[in-house]
């Protein structure tokens, strides 16, 4: 009875979700699916996991993890630290009432049988790519949480993120096809697939739910752009020549290691600040000092590998977040570092800041948005792609549709 109150969002139909979607974008924000709960709740409960997280990664005495349940089961699923919670109750490193026990064991649980599913569905595409003579990397989730989570099913994931040479596409995209897999979204260096007949849509709104939609994404190209007027980052060339590892399932697959695989983490976690999740920086806080503790990482290749990107800065937002959240996880030294190379901008942005309060479901301010940009071609080009997106008819039309909500609901912000 508690996990049925507390969780209200755990099972809906489809015209739910959808319902919850369109209301999200009248409202002016399309992020924000679950209005019954006001954004001031969720970042109190946000707060309030941080400070377990801060506890349970310091050591030492078991944290108190308290709150209104449904407002943490949310906030634990928005920040991605709702399975890894769960795990750490089951294992009595923090502590909770009852019927929030409750909330974190099914967020737990859920993930549990995702992950060995996804694992299953990851593994067959590794090894009919290798089968192909295709050379397979695994990125992100599907090769973290078999190295450095306490258990995969800590670390939830909406993606099964496969790196390939460009050439290999083609053949790649025809053994994903003869797999049951069809084309989905595409963008810059990425295209998705879909397993045929799987939903679209979510379950439920709740956590991540073990029958919830996935994909496999297929990237050829590590290198990105933090924004539209934004410098490339490019990420091939910073791990060109960085040490491989071998995938934990399948030595048909490689992984990204050492530097290559920090600098790589933080990265991602860096491009926007709806990427800057408690999960993205527990993420990089548990990598470094696993990687630290079987002396596989110096610092000083670190920022080298972030130099060789172009953009050394890459890494600073989510490095300045995980030294706050874990004191002494990054060198003093090495954090002035690549905060000197940052634009103005991104430092005024992230002095404000904080591992609770930096993820964003609600809107960008303009100064946030922008922070990247810092040169005049960048600023035309800013301004040019934002009001004319190269982006597909339909999907040209959601952002018009979203942004004119915004502009209605007198959600724009400086």
């Amino acid at each position: 009875m508690a996990i049925a109150s507390e969780i209200p969002n755990l099972q809906l139909s489809s015209e739910s979700i959808r319902t919850r979607f369109r209301q999200a974008l009248r409202q002016g924000n399309s992020q924000w699916l679950w209005p019954e709960i006001s954004l001031e709740g969720w970042q109190t409960a946000v707060c309030a996991i941080d400070r377990v997280v801060r506890d349970v990664l310091a050591g030492g005495s078991i944290p108190v993890l308290e709150g209104n349940s449904r407002e943490i089961g949310v906030a634990a699923f928005t920040s991605g630290m709702g399975p890894l919670l769960g795990f750490w109750a089951s294992t009595e490193m923090l502590t909770a009432h009852p019927s929030l026990r409750a909330v974190l064991d099914l967020h737990y649980s859920h993930n549990l049988e995702r992950m060995q599913r996804l694992a299953r569905f990851a593994l067959t595409a590794v090894e009919a790519m290798s089968a192909a003579g295709i050379g397979v990397t695994v990125l992100k989730g599907m090769h973290t949480a078999y190295s450095f989570f306490p258990k995969p099913g800590c670390r939830p994931m909406s993606d099964i993120d496969l790196l390939i040479a460009p050439a290999c596409a083609q053949r790649a995209c025809r053994v994903l096809e003869a797999l049951g897999y069809s084309p989905a979204e595409r963008s810059y260096g990425e295209q998705s697939f879909r397993m045929k007949g799987l939903p679209a849509e979510p379950p439920g709104l709740s956590l991540v739910h073990r029958d919830g939609p996935w994909s496999i994404d297929l990237h050829t190209t590590l290198s990105r752009r933090y924004s539209p007027g934004a410098p490339m980052v490019r990420m091939d060339r910073a791990v060109r020549n960085a040490d491989a590892g071998a995938w934990p399932l399948s030595p048909c697959a490689s992984v990204l290691a050492g530097e290559a695989l920090v600098v790589q983490l933080a990265c991602h976690a860096s491009t926007g600040l709806a990427s800057l999740s408690l999960l993205r920086l527990t993420e990089l806080v548990l990598v470094i000092r696993k990687l630290e503790a079987d002396d596989r990482l110096s610092w000083g290749r670190v920022v080298q590998t972030a130099g060789s990107s172009g953009v050394p800065a890459c890494v600073y937002p989510a490095l300045q977040m995980v030294e706050q959240l874990a004191p002494g996880t990054v060198p003093a030294g090495i954090l002035r570092q690549v905060e000197r190379s940052a634009p103005a901008a991104v430092r005024s942005v992230m002095a404000h800041l904080r591992p609770a309060t930096c993820q964003r479901v609600r809107r960008y301010s303009f100064k946030e948005r922008f922070m990247w940009t810092h040169t005049k071609y960048g600023w035309v080009r800013e301004i040019f792609l934002t009001l004319f997106p190269t982006v597909p008819f339909r999907q040209m039309l959601k952002i018009y549709a979203r942004r004119f909500f915004i502009l209605f609901r007198g959600r724009l912000s400086s």
